[in-house]
């Protein structure tokens, strides 16, 4: 069964990206690849992981009610064709890598599917772009699916951008087909260089102008004083104490 996507913008029929649509992988349940079961939350080269769950996903229309499921906790729709919409919270510079699908299905095999679309919405024009779909497949039952979103090179930006999620519904609605929420995967990432360097001793050259740059923007460090940076002098414990309170953002009332 074909399932129409509705955005709160009207309705669309938006192509894929160019270069194809992202692999798809459907994992069985108690697979340990979810992505939920490798927590990390710090570095430049490890998984973070950010839950949006089920009761984040709101009806796009007041006049859709919706249901809350017990046990396995999901949302599923009370009118035919409805759509949930739900607007992850991730931070800006951090690059996209998986997206996970955690959904049930109780519709025999060629039933009912639900899919989940991502979509990148742009606060200025209101431009909407389809970045991936994953769809929940009739008779999988409780499970969860992933797609890889790492071939994109999207990078979160919160001031012009908007990611969005839709959970599509098709004609049936009731609790055999719900939503249990969505999982991303990102990437940290140090902020790009500039073009011309901050401190004199630190030209672009260096092999550590990007990270000595980075610090200067965010306001951790303001150099050594006379437009110099000092990159070879040893850190005091005083100013290892001011680098991480201003780089953790330290604050206790």
């Amino acid at each position: 069964m074909q399932i129409a996507r509705v955005t709160a913008f009207g309705l669309i029929g938006l192509g894929a990206l160019a270069g194809g649509a992202p692999a798809q992988v459907a994992v069985p349940p108690t697979s340990t690849s979810s992505l939920k079961a490798m927590p990390r939350t710090y570095g430049t080269a490890n998984l973070v992981y950010v839950t949006v769950p089920e009761w984040q996903f709101s009806p796009a229309s007041s006049a859709w009610g919706y249901a809350d499921l017990g046990g396995p906790f999901g949302r599923y729709p009370l009118a035919p064709q409805a759509f949930f919409l739900a607007s992850p919270t991730l931070p800006t510079g951090a690059l996209l890598q998986n997206l996970e699908f955690d959904y049930c299905n109780q519709q025999p095999p060629g039933g009912q599917s639900v899919v989940l679309w991502l979509y990148d919405t742009t606060s200025d024009n209101g431009n909407v772009t389809e970045l991936a779909s994953i769809t929940g497949t009739p008779g999988q039952g409780c499970t969860y699916a992933i797609t890889d979103l790492s071939g994109l090179n999207y990078t979160v930006d919160n001031h012009r951008h908007r990611l969005m999620l839709q959970a599509v519904f098709g004609d049936n609605a009731d609790s055999t087909v719900s939503i249990n929420g969505a999982i991303f995967a990102y990437i940290l990432q140090v902020n790009p260089a500039p073009g011309a360097s901050t401190f004199s001793d630190v030209p672009v050259s260096d092999p550590a102008f990007q990270y000595v740059e980075a610090l200067a923007a965010s306001g951790i460090t303001g150099g050594c004083g006379g437009g110099k940076f000092c990159p070879d002098n040893p850190v005091t414990r005083r100013q290892m104490a001011i680098f991480l309170s201003k780089a953790l953002g330290l604050y206790f009332p």
